[in-house]
């Protein structure tokens, strides 16, 4: 059985692959896929595989999973600053090491959040609407982000790094 993962990026998902490989115990995990040939080869090969695939990343539809599980999330600017900061900082899990200083540049932020969301309404909501036509399940972000506490991926204690929208936290200058 072949269980995907399908998300826009970064909201959630990773929670969820660790979560169900927890309790999958004959699925293989497979941390992210991030272009459509990759889903492509993992679908091909046998066996139980339980993995993640970042749509927007792929910008393509990847059919032939078994079941399909979305992960998402309501509040795009929060999704949108997630989604920035982690590209910038180069940092997706964990807490940020004390000695790293963030970088954050409001004017490129901007950008890429206008650029970001573009995708999203103009790619990501009709290939979403597909999945649930189709008999994908939904799980938002703001429904999950509290459940699951000390949930570790790759021996990674997962911590919001990036959760909050920059208006709602202290932002690095």
């Amino acid at each position: 059985m072949k269980i995907c993962i399908v998300n826009p990026s970064r909201c959630s998902s990773t929670v969820l692959l660790s979560v169900l490989a927890n309790k999958l115990k004959n699925f293989t995990t497979v941390y992210e896929i991030l272009n459509h040939q990759d889903g492509l080869e993992l679908l091909a090969t046998p066996g139980n595989i339980i993995f993640k695939y970042q749509y927007l990343w792929a910008n393509k539809s990847l059919q032939g999973a078994d079941k399909y599980i979305i992960a998402d999330r309501k509040d795009l600017d929060a999704w949108a600053y997630s989604s920035y900061m982690s590209f910038v900082n180069h940092h997706h899990h964990g807490k940020l090491p004390i000695d790293v200083k963030a970088i954050y540049n409001k004017i490129d932020f901007l950008k890429h959040k206008d650029n970001l969301l573009k995708m999203y309404h103009e790619s990501w909501v009709p290939e979403r609407n597909w999945l649930l036509a189709n008999g994908a399940d939904i799980v938002w972000h703001e429904e999950i982000q509290d459940k699951f506490n000390d949930v570790y991926f790759n021996n990674i204690k997962l911590e919001k790094v990036w959760s909050f929208y920059a208006s709602q936290r202290q932002c690095p200058k």
